[in-house]
């Protein structure tokens, strides 16, 4: 049984056999991977000012054929988990026209899916209808489908959360509506279909507390973290407690969530990240990355997913990466209280 350190574990991450996964995903002579953290590339209708991503001007994204594609090789190499997130600059999955294709193909496939998402293609059909869906028929298909909801959450004060991410929220607040009312509650200690995830900033510090309440009193798992520092954040460090405050803060954000990030597994005492430790990230564009925030990590154009085959790709990662147990790297690099000591 996987073992799991949560009240909340989240389907697809925290209810993996995550003991039989880790041995082969490590394994730098095996082309095995339990997760595929994949990158799409749609314009964002939001600005959050904490987004790591960048912006992007590069062109070539992998076409809906080979999103496919790589799904179905990942499932030959023991894949259970697909991760979808934006890609090449500021991008929400939710308006990428090819979203449902893929999630389907993945399903059919035995993989499960999880997405990184602003949520307001579930509030307002204006953008759930690049899907030929309303926002409500949007939020059904995927409870069909079984994906999972990572759902960017810092604030439910309407000035607070409009000021984070430069738009309204209202359809926000539907979106949370609607989810509700279609059966997306879950049952404490039952793998759960929703992880509320709250970026720690200074104007939602004190309301922490009552986002991890409301996640919690709907069955969904909870997580608060501190941002990592690229892209936007960059540009809004003001807003983010310095490195020294973070590490004063540390114990109390600790205790409020539900395990240290969204994608930390923990199996034999450690804690691995599922798309950098014993996981596969690509960007948009088909390049294998360090991690889903991270960089790429080779250079030559060819190793990529529109020329090598996914199996190949993993074997040269593994050669290439540093494979050990931690915490986020990037967010390593700024917050002194993410050292190896503390996790190894």
């Amino acid at each position: 049984m996987p073992v799991t350190q949560t009240k909340f574990p989240m389907r697809g991450i925290d209810n993996l056999p995550v003991g039989e996964l880790v041995g082969p995903a490590l394994d730098p002579t095996k082309p095995n991977s339990a997760c595929i953290g994949i990158g799409v590339r749609a314009v964002c209708n939001y600005d959050c000012i904490y987004c790591y991503a960048g912006h992007s001007t590069k062109r070539g994204d992998l076409t809906v054929e080979q999103y496919v594609d790589v799904v179905e090789q990942a499932a030959d190499l023991g894949v259970r988990t697909l991760i979808m997130t934006g890609a090449g600059g500021k991008s929400e999955p939710g308006l990428f026209k090819g979203l449902l294709p893929i999630i389907e193909a993945a399903r059919a496939n035995g993989i499960n899916v999880a997405i990184f998402t602003n949520g307001s293609q579930f509030g307002d059909d204006k953008i759930s209808a690049v899907h030929g869906l309303s926002a409500r028929e949007m939020a059904s298909r995927l409870r069909e489908l079984g994906v999972s909801l990572f759902l960017a959450c810092e604030s439910m004060q309407p000035e607070l959360y409009s000021a984070i991410v430069k738009r309204p929220y209202d359809a926000f607040g539907k979106a949370l509506e609607n989810l509700l009312d279609l059966g997306w509650t879950n049952v404490p200690g039952e793998p759960t279909s929703v992880t509320i995830s709250a970026v720690v900033m200074r104007d939602n510090f004190d309301e922490l507390p009552t986002l991890r309440e409301f996640a919690h009193g709907n069955g969904w798992q909870f997580i608060c973290k501190f941002p990592t520092l690229a892209g936007s954040a960059l540009d809004h460090r003001d807003m983010f407690f310095t490195p020294r405050e973070a590490a004063e803060r540390h114990d109390i954000v600790a205790a409020l969530r539900d395990k240290p990030e969204t994608l930390t597994v923990t199996h034999d005492g450690k804690e691995y990240c599922l798309v950098n430790q014993i996981g596969m990230s690509f960007d948009n564009l088909g390049a294998p990355l360090n991690c889903l925030s991270g960089c790429e990590i080779s250079k030559d154009e060819a190793v990529n997913l529109k020329s090598m085959r996914l199996a190949d790709i993993i074997l040269q990662k593994k050669r290439l990466a540093d494979m050990g147990i931690g915490n986020c790297p990037k967010k390593a690099a700024f917050y002194d209280f993410k050292v190896p000591e503390r996790v190894a």
